[in-house]
């Protein structure tokens, strides 16, 4: 009977062991991926969070000036050998987090592509002015 004890508390630390295990393969199969790069008058952070075959991407492009009003409309696209995502917003109105700020969430793409994805191409165009440049897988 001494031994019921015993065996209850195996088969308990086996049951947690066994979760916890699970939970680590999940942690596991999340991926996040993270761009980033900047122009003259943009900055732009991309990450990308891949969990299975579901994809899910966050775009934040900031405005480096002082006078977001004089911005006005802006279209930006993100391209890579993936995909892309793009928008088109009037800064001081748009999206924003912060003063001069476009948060843009969406979703879907290649899971094996994206995972491959090193540079990110951005095209910014504002007033009559284009800006492109890169994004770096970080």
């Amino acid at each position: 009977m001494k031994q019921f004890p015993i065996l209850i508390c195996l088969l308990l630390l086996f049951s947690v062991g066994f979760s916890v295990g699970a939970s680590k393969k999940d942690t596991q199969d999340t991926q996040v991926l993270i761009y980033k790069g900047e122009s003259e008058h943009w900055s732009v952070i991309s990450k990308v969070t891949i969990d299975g075959n579901t994809v899910e991407h966050i775009d934040v492009v900031k405005y480096k000036g002082n006078n977001n009003d004089s911005v006005g409309k802006i279209v930006y696209k993100l391209e890579s050998i993936a995909g892309s995502s793009e928008g088109k917003v009037d800064l001081s109105t748009g999206r924003a987090g912060e003063l001069g700020t476009i948060v843009d969430k969406g979703g879907g793409g290649n899971v094996e592509l994206i995972s491959k994805v090193t540079t990110v191409l951005a095209n910014i165009e504002w007033n009559g002015k284009v800006e492109r440049f890169e994004l770096k897988k970080q």
